[in-house]
């Protein structure tokens, strides 16, 4: 896992569902991503947290289980139980880690 990697995520404005994050290593950028999600995929996968704290724990989900270039450039949440059919059971287990 890289657990050095620092998870950097921002609202996109033009897209409230739309989010940019970068993952940083001594400051450094070592990855930056577009992930999208919609209501649906909210209230499946976090609606009990915010926005913002879902797509980071979901990020450490998927550092704890790929390296950051395996990670598609751009995706939406549903794509992650494509790969990971665990993931909506233990996203939630990576917030406030």
């Amino acid at each position: 896992m890289w657990a050095m990697a620092d998870i950097e995520v921002n609202k996109r404005a033009e897209d409230p569902w739309e989010f940019k994050v970068m993952l940083k290593e001594d400051d450094e950028v070592v990855g930056e991503y577009i992930v999208n999600m919609d209501e649906i995929e909210y209230a499946r996968y976090g609606d009990d947290i915010e926005p913002e704290e879902l797509i980071e724990a979901t990020f450490k989900f998927l550092l704890a289980h790929e390296e950051p270039e395996m990670i598609l450039v751009e995706f939406n949440l549903h794509e992650i139980e494509d790969h990971f059919p665990e993931y909506p059971d233990r996203v939630r287990d990576y917030c406030n880690q």
